[in-house]
C-alpha cells in the first residue's frame, strides 16, 4: 500500500498584513511528484519554505511521514531542497559541491567517492566533476545542484523552479530528463513552476495556485480537460483557451444556443444540455484552440473572421482570426493542414462537446 509522504493541512503564512498562503491543503504520496503551478507571487516558494522549515507557518500543520514537523528545525526534517539560483560555491569543483553534504557528516572517503559517481552518472555529469561552476553550462550547473540534493537519502525533495534560468531548448530537454531521474529514484517530490507545460510533463499531480490558494489539485490531463474555474482554464494550456464574455444562452428550437453580446459568435450546446440560466445574466464561454475547425467563407456573419496572424510552430500552426467586433479567436491545427493565408475570410466551427461555461462573477465552472 502506498503511504502518504507529505500532508499539508490548512497552511497559512502571513507577513504582517500580507497573506502569502491562504489555508491550502494537499498531500504527496510515496514516490509521487506533485507540482505547485502558478504565476509569480502566488505562494509556491513560500509553501516550499514552510515545508522545508525555512519559514514558520502562521497556522496549519505539516506532516512528513506522519510526523508533525511544525516545530522541527530544517536539519531535523530530512528534506532536501534545490533552489532556483542553484547556490553553488564558485571556488569549488563540481565533485566537492556534490560531496559536501556527506563530508559534513564525516562519511568515509571511499563511500563519498562511490556515492558521488553514482549520482553524477544518474544525472549525466561525470565528465564535469573536475570543473568549477563558472566553467559549466546552465544545464550542467542545474544538474550539479540536483546531484547535491540527491546524494543524501531524504524523505522528501523540494525543487523550486529549477529550470527557470535555462534557455528554452535546454528547458525542454531537461523536462524529460528530470522526469526520468525522479521516477528512476522513486522519490517523493514537490516541484514548483510557473510553466504549465513543464509542470504537466513532470508531475503526477498538479496543484494550480493563485493568490495564495490552490484552485484545483488533480492529474495533469484532468486539470486540462476539466478545469474547475476560469483561472485554471486560461492558465493551463498553450495557446490559451479562447474566452468570450457577456454571452447569453437562448432556446433555439429544441436546442440551446450561445450568442455573444455583439452577435459575432453563435454556438450550439450539446443536445443533452439542461440549464436554468437560459435568458438570464450573461455568462463567460470558453473553448480551446484545438477544438475549433476552419472552413472557407464567402460572406461575413456569425462565426466568421479574417486571418490576421499565422504562427508556425511545427508540428502545429496557430491561426488568429479577427471577428467583426474585433474579437480574436485562436485556432490550433496541424501544420500539414495549413492552407489559408493572411487576410482570408474564414468560418470558425467549434466542437460543441468541448465548450465550457463560467460564472462571470465567481469564475467558477457552470458547465
Amino acid at each position: 500500500m502506498v503511504s502518504v509522504k507529505l500532508r499539508v493541512e490548512n497552511l497559512v503564512k502571513k507577513y504582517g498584513d500580507f497573506t502569502a498562503v491562504r489555508g491550502i491543503s494537499f498531500d504527496v504520496m510515496e514516490g509521487e511528484v506533485v507540482a505547485l503551478l502558478g504565476p509569480s507571487g502566488c505562494g509556491k516558494t513560500t509553501t516550499l519554505k514552510c515545508i522545508a522549515g525555512l519559514e514558520k507557518p502562521t497556522s496549519g500543520n505539516i506532516y512528513i511521514d506522519g510526523e508533525l514537523v511544525n516545530d522541527l528545525e530544517p536539519w531535523e526534517r530530512n528534506v532536501r531542497m534545490v533552489f532556483q539560483s542553484y547556490a553553488l560555491y564558485p571556488n569549488m569543483k563540481a565533485y566537492d559541491i556534490i560531496a559536501l553534504p556527506l563530508k559534513i557528516q564525516k562519511r568515509p572517503e571511499t563511500e563519498i567517492k562511490k556515492r558521488v559517481y553514482e549520482v553524477a552518472e544518474m544525472v549525466k555529469i561525470t565528465h564535469v566533476l573536475d570543473h568549477k561552476p563558472g566553467e559549466l553550462s546552465g544545464g550542467e550547473r542545474q544538474r550539479v545542484a540536483l546531484a547535491r540534493a540527491l546524494i543524501m537519502d531524504a524523505k522528501l525533495y523540494l525543487l523550486d523552479e529549477p529550470l527557470t534560468n535555462l534557455d528554452a531548448k535546454l528547458r525542454i530537454m531537461m523536462r524529460s530528463e528530470l522526469r526520468r531521474i525522479l521516477k528512476e529514484l522513486k522519490v517523493s517530490v514537490v516541484y514548483s513552476s510557473p510553466d504549465c507545460l513543464e509542470a504537466m510533463s513532470i508531475a503526477d499531480r498538479v496543484a494550480v495556485m493563485n493568490n495564495g490558494q490552490i484552485l484545483q489539485f488533480d492529474r495533469p490531463l484532468n486539470v486540462y480537460n476539466d478545469p474547475k474555474n476560469l483561472f485554471v482554464a486560461t492558465f493551463v494550456g498553450y495557446p490559451p483557451m479562447n474566452i468570450i464574455k457577456n454571452c447569453i444562452l437562448a432556446s433555439k428550437g429544441d436546442k440551446v444556443a450561445i450568442r455573444s453580446e455583439s452577435g459575432s459568435v453563435e454556438l450550439i450546446l450539446p443536445n443533452n444540455y439542461k440549464s436554468e440560466i437560459i435568458g438570464q445574466s450573461p455568462i463567460v464561454v470558453g473553448f480551446r484552440p484545438e477544438h475549433v475547425t476552419i472552413k472557407e467563407s464567402s460572406k461575413e456573419g456569425p462565426n466568421t473572421g479574417r486571418i490576421i496572424l499565422i504562427e508556425e510552430a511545427p508540428p502545429d500552426s496557430y491561426i488568429h482570426a479577427m471577428l467583426s467586433d474585433g474579437m480574436v479567436i485562436t485556432v490550433s491545427i496541424p501544420q500539414s493542414e495549413l492552407r489559408w493565408g493572411l487576410n482570408e475570410l474564414v468560418t470558425l466551427e467549434v466542437n460543441n462537446e468541448n465548450i465550457y461555461l463560467f460564472d462571470p462573477k465567481t469564475g467558477e465552472r457552470i458547465y
